[in-house]
C-alpha cells in the first residue's frame, strides 16, 4: 500500500498500522530461535514487542499529526542511527 493510499484512508478515519510494524513477528521469532529460546519465550517476545512498538507508533502519529507510516519510519531511522553510533 502506498503512502498516498494510507493518507486517503486516514482522511476517512481508517487506521493503518504499517506492514513492517505489524509483520515483525517473523524477525523476532527468528531471533528467539537463534538465541535458543523456547516457543513460549518466542510468543511472549513477539506479543510484547509488537504491542509496544504499535503503541509507540500510534502515539507518535497522533502527537505529531502524521500517518502511522511516517511515525514508524522516523522511529526506525532514529533506532538505526543510535545503534550505528554505538557500533563505531
Amino acid at each position: 500500500m502506498t503512502q498516498e493510499c494510507e493518507e486517503q484512508l486516514a482522511k476517512q478515519g481508517i487506521l493503518i498500522v504499517p506492514d513492517f510494524v505489524a509483520n515483525a513477528g517473523g524477525v523476532i521469532s527468528s531471533y528467539v530461535e537463534y538465541i535458543g529460546g523456547t516457543e513460549k519465550e518466542m510468543f511472549r517476545m513477539v506479543e510484547d514487542k509488537i504491542t509496544k512498538n504499535t503503541a509507540l507508533v500510534l502515539e507518535k502519529a497522533e502527537k505529531e499529526n502524521v500517518i502511522p507510516r511516517v511515525a514508524a519510519l522516523e522511529i526506525a531511522k532514529a533506532r538505526v542511527k543510535k545503534k550505528c553510533k554505538t557500533c563505531r
